[in-house]
C-alpha cells in the first residue's frame, strides 16, 4: 500500500475516533435537532477510507476483504437507520443507539481497516 494512502487513512480513523469520543459524552446535553448532523459528520468520513482502500480491495486475502466488507456494511445500515429513523429517536433512545450499536459497529468497522492497514 502507498505510504501516503495509509498516513490518510490512518489520520481519517485517528479524527474518527477522536470525533466519535466527542460526541458521545455531548449527545445527552444536546438538543435532539442539533444531533443528527453532528453524528453523521462524525460517521461518514468512513466513506473516504473505503475510497482509499478500493485500490487494495483486490490483493485482500478472501478472509480479510470479507471481513471489512461485511464490517462496512453493517456500519452502513446503522447510518442509514439513524438518517432514516431520526424522528423516531428520543434523546435517551438516541443516546442508546450511539452506544450500543453505532458506536460498536464503527470500532469494529475500524478494527477491520486496521487489520488492511497492516498488510504488507
Amino acid at each position: 500500500m502507498n505510504e501516503e494512502v495509509r498516513r490518510y487513512i490512518e489520520n481519517l480513523l485517528k479524527n474518527m475516533e477522536q470525533a466519535f469520543y466527542s460526541i458521545g459524552e455531548k449527545l445527552l446535553y444536546l438538543e435532539k435537532e442539533d444531533t443528527l448532523e453532528p453524528l453523521l459528520d462524525v460517521v461518514m468520513p468512513y466513506k473516504n477510507v473505503m475510497l482509499a482502500l478500493e485500490p487494495e480491495m483486490e490483493s485482500l486475502d478472501t478472509k480479510r476483504k470479507t471481513i471489512l466488507q461485511r464490517t462496512t456494511e453493517k456500519l452502513e445500515n446503522k447510518v442509514q437507520r439513524l438518517i432514516t429513523e431520526q424522528g423516531q429517536f428520543t434523546k435517551q433512545k438516541l443516546f442508546n443507539f450511539f452506544n450500543l450499536e453505532l458506536e460498536p459497529a464503527f470500532a469494529r468497522w475500524k478494527e477491520a481497516v486496521e487489520k488492511v492497514l497492516e498488510t504488507p
